[in-house]
């Protein structure tokens, strides 16, 4: 749906629901309910595995959150990484395509002498890892480490000043790394009002949800269920709970 058809189905799902006098929401009030719906959406959905089998082992998640996983080199061409250290490398976050915001996976071409190692998994690990026998940096055994951290370079925002730190032997080289991710989703804006922050004004364009279609049905719903609590009906928050327990 365009952003014009989620303010119809949010009146619509309201109106169904609403047991208080009918209110009328200003396009400002149904964005902020639609992008808090958005993120509560994204986060349930993306859940960090503990059996470290992946993001991708679980075709639900693939499928509900496509359209914001970013793959290398497909969308994200690989990047050739600043070197810090003998043994050290970064990428700094803001030099991704999209703006970064789960990592879900790392891959990297190592070379040494004349071996060239192509596509090495990168593991993130905690900072000892790097000086144990068995989880060490090794060429040999294409153990090579990451671990995020700040970077004194950025100003803005949180993403600008991170970095993704990777560690592989000492007199190897990492020539390219490539990063599979989830980006941030596309915040809607009807249109018609400055934002509070300043990104989005009267006069910009419209901007859509970039979250697959199937599902903005379900975000619609959810957004509701923000509407209908922050109002304190209790009847329209039974009904809609229902609703959207049935989603999840």
């Amino acid at each position: 749906m365009v952003i014009d058809q989620l303010h119809h189905e949010f009146k619509l799902e309201k109106n169904k629901v609403d047991s208080l006098a009918s209110m009328d929401y200003l396009p400002v009030e149904i964005d902020a309910y639609l992008n808090k719906s958005i993120w509560f959406f994204l986060k349930s959905r993306y859940k960090i595995n503990q059996s470290n089998r992946g993001f991708e082992t679980n075709q639900d998640r693939i499928t509900q959150l496509s359209n914001l996983h970013i793959k290398s080199p497909e969308l994200q061409p690989g990047i050739v990484p600043t070197l810090v250290t003998n043994g050290t490398y970064k990428i700094e976050l803001k030099d991704l395509d999209y703006e970064y915001l789960f990592l879900t996976k790392a891959n990297c071409d190592i070379k040494k002498a004349d071996c060239i190692k192509n596509g090495v998994r990168i593991k993130l690990t905690q900072t000892d890892d790097n000086n144990t026998l068995y989880s060490s940096p090794n060429f040999n055994w294409k153990i090579v480490n990451g671990q995020f951290g700040k970077t004194d370079s950025g100003t803005a925002t949180n993403v600008e000043k991170s970095a993704l730190y990777i560690y592989t032997e000492e007199g190897s080289e990492i020539t390219t790394i490539y990063i599979d991710y989830i980006k941030y989703p596309n915040r809607v804006f009807f249109g018609g009002y400055d934002h509070i922050d300043g990104q989005s004004v009267s006069t910009d364009p419209k901007i859509n949800c970039d979250i697959d279609a199937g599902f903005h049905d379900e975000i619609v719903r959810q957004a509701v269920l923000f509407a209908v609590e922050d109002l304190g009906d209790v009847q329209g928050t039974q009904i809609k709970n229902k609703q959207v327990s049935l989603d999840n």
